[in-house]
Formats: C-alpha cells, sequence, structure tokens
C-alpha cells in the first residue's frame, strides 16, 4: 500500500488482480502459490510487467516460469538515472481459492 501511495502507482494491483484468472490457472494445473510480479521500466519510461513463478519440470528447475507478460508503453514509475532498466518486483502468495485470498508482498517483507 505504501508503494502505490507514494509513487501514486495504483494501477500496478489494478492490472496484477487483472491477470487473476490466469495466475489461478497456473495453481489449478500446477499448484503454484507463489509467483513474482516484475515491472521492468526504461529510461523512455517503456516497459512490461510479468507474472512468473518457479518449480520443477519435467525433474529439471526452471527458476523462471512465466505466467503472463504484458508490454506496456508508458510506465510512469521513477527509473535509476544510472541504469538504463529499473526493475521493480513484489511477491504474490496465493492462500485459498474459495474466497481467492492472496498477499501481495514487497520482496523486503518475505
Amino acid at each position: 500500500m505504501d508503494f502505490q501511495q507514494t509513487l501514486n502507482a495504483f494501477w500496478l494491483v489494478d492490472n496484477m488482480v487483472s491477470y487473476m484468472p490466469k495466475i489461478l490457472e497456473a495453481y489449478k494445473e500446477h499448484k503454484y502459490t507463489f509467483f513474482v510480479v516484475e515491472i521492468a521500466v526504461n529510461q523512455k519510461q517503456q516497459g512490461y510487467m510479468e507474472v512468473f513463478t518457479e518449480d520443477y519440470v519435467e525433474g529439471e528447475y526452471d527458476e523462471h516460469i512465466s505466467i503472463i507478460k504484458q508490454d506496456i508503453s508508458f510506465i510512469d514509475l521513477p527509473t535509476k538515472v544510472d541504469e538504463e532498466v529499473t526493475t521493480y518486483r513484489f511477491f504474490l502468495e496465493l492462500s485459498a481459492l474459495e474466497p481467492v485470498t492472496y498477499t501481495l508482498l514487497l520482496t523486503s517483507e518475505h
């Protein structure tokens, strides 16, 4: 909530919630309950939002299983001057299906 209020980035949670059907599909199919929400923004204020997870696939560990990735033509988050791309990461934990219950955390809160 602090992140959203401080940076006026309420769109972040709105966008993530719009992908809940895909996230729930990944849960139902593979039992994934932990996801990373990543936003990457370049110096031109363009980038993407991606939700991914990690798990074993056919006996091999895969640290990046993409659930959804959306290119975004304008992202109003601050960028670091000395970096070509600034990345923001959050953790999404799904804890119940009826009703759908999840927690979105800053990486420092996990």
